[in-house]
């Protein structure tokens, strides 16, 4: 294959998984859906996301929103993003509650698509692992733009228990503290967790000025 032709190397991974599986669990390369939960589970505690107008960006099937609702966090809206045909498919085909629609899009070459039903929060789970730095950030920055009340997502931390991996070419690592010191670049008001799959990695929300949990500004 011409490598202009390719999807680009962080899509790679996750075509290659939809050739193999098609619209399957294993096409997200979730390591188990025990670990998908902890981690949907993290990001639901961190910033409430019921009555929310919610973007998903590297939605997959539509798992976090089927997750909300189970949970009783069903968002007011949903809109579910991921560059894989067939998953997107699936995802369209599932019966959710919540008024719900699914894009075909690539983050990177198309930022703008996370304006798709002008979110209130913009959430990111897993998507950003197979990343470069650079690439990393610039998602983030996007989604940070175009996020009305908060960016929510997680990565895989630098910080993590000797028994995982190290991260390579295909899943990259991150350090948290990096990430916390460009959040605090944007805004004053950031939440990280850490406390969770011994370090595996890390959940953070940044929060719009006057958008935090009712809290009042200091004079």
């Amino acid at each position: 294959m011409d490598e202009s032709s390719r999807p680009p190397r962080y899509l790679r991974p996750y075509h290659f998984a939809e050739r193999v599986h098609g619209a399957d669990f294993r096409t997200t390369l979730w390591a188990s859906r025990e670990s998908q939960r902890i981690r949907f589970q993290v990001m639901a505690e961190t910033f409430p996301l019921a009555g929310k107008r919610v973007l998903d960006a590297g939605s997959g099937m539509g798992d976090f929103l089927a997750y909300l609702e189970e949970v009783g966090q069903a968002p007011a809206s949903y809109v579910g993003v991921d560059a894989l045909g067939q998953v997107v498919a699936e995802a369209r085909a599932r019966p959710f509650a919540t008024p719900a629609q699914f894009v075909l899009a690539d983050l990177v070459e198309q930022p703008e698509v996370l304006r798709t039903g002008d979110p209130q929060v913009i959430c990111i789970s897993g998507t950003l692992n197979t990343y470069t730095p650079r690439l990393f950030f610039k998602v983030l920055d996007a989604a940070w733009s175009a996020a009305g009340e908060c960016l929510l997502f997680n990565f895989l931390s630098t910080f993590h228990d000797p028994k995982f991996s190290p991260g390579g070419d295909v899943a990259r690592r991150f350090d948290p503290l990096e990430v916390l010191r460009h959040g605090l670049a944007f805004t004053h008001h950031v939440i990280l967790r850490h406390d969770y799959y011994h370090g595996h990695d890390c959940t953070m929300a940044w929060l719009k000025e006057g958008q935090w949990l009712n809290e009042k500004k200091s004079p």
